[in-house]
């Protein structure tokens, strides 16, 4: 596998999320912290598609296909579970593809 190219302060970002959205007084402090939770959980699969993406080329095709279906089986929900949390905004199907079971 490739060196990393990205790296993250996963703690960091987890304590200043958490700060940011306990000064905004929009969520509870209970919700500012399963929004940190749902927002760094998959720090380390953006570090892996990020190296991906800028070293495309010395990734084999099973490499690139394990890496795209891990990213998408892992972060989709945890970004519907803020966005949720946060917005309250549901996903949607917007592209029509059956992404939503209903």
């Amino acid at each position: 596998m490739v060196s990393s190219v990205i790296d993250f302060d996963e703690k960091k970002i987890y304590k200043k999320i958490i700060t940011v959205l306990n000064e905004s007084d929009i969520v509870s402090k209970k919700e500012s912290k399963l929004i940190a939770i749902h927002m760094t959980d998959w720090v380390d699969n953006l570090k892996e598609i990020c190296n991906m993406y800028s070293n495309i080329d010395e990734y084999s095709s099973k490499q690139i296909l394990d890496m795209i279906i891990y990213f998408l089986s892992h972060v989709p929900n945890h970004l519907a579970a803020a966005s949720k949390l946060l917005l309250d905004i549901p996903v949607s199907d917007i592209f029509e593809v059956g992404a939503v079971k209903k």
